[in-house]
Formats: structure tokens, sequence, C-alpha cells
């Protein structure tokens, strides 16, 4: 499912970045909702997460993720709402 982004995409990345995070997930959410109104067949919904999945588990498999500790993330989610 990850695409690459347009040089436009990647040049709104710092402004986006420089949101507070709750501007930022008021924006995801907007994006999100409307990527949810795009008309994907269930095929090509199917067929796009199991690419995704796949490529999560190559990236597990070669050791690319990076494992973070639930503990640890709550802290940094925390962190970041205060």
């Amino acid at each position: 499912m990850t695409k690459a982004l347009t040089d436009a995409a990647e040049k709104l990345k710092p402004a986006l970045i420089a949101l507070t995070a709750s501007e930022r997930l008021a924006l995801a959410t907007f994006l999100f909702d409307t990527v949810e109104t795009e008309a994907l067949s269930e095929e090509e919904f199917h067929a796009e997460w199991a690419a995704e999945l796949n490529r999560r588990v190559k990236e597990s498999e070669i050791g690319l993720d990076v494992e973070i500790p639930a503990e640890e993330v709550h802290r940094l989610v925390r962190e970041s709402l205060s």
C-alpha cells in the first residue's frame, strides 16, 4: 500500500510535521476519509493489503523493522500530547 510520494507531496512534509499532534491527527482523519470514499473493488482492496502485509513480513524477516516496546510507544504518545 505504501506508494512513493510526488515531489509536491514531499514538499509538504516540513510544514505538516510542524503542526501540533492534534492538528496532524485531524488532518490524517480528513485524508483517511477521502481515501475511504475512493472506489476500490473488494479484490483490489485485498490485493493492496496482501502486498502491504508481504512487504512488512519481508522487512521483518531481514531485520529492517524496528521493534519498540509498548511502554515506550505509550510514553512517546503521552509526551507528544502534553
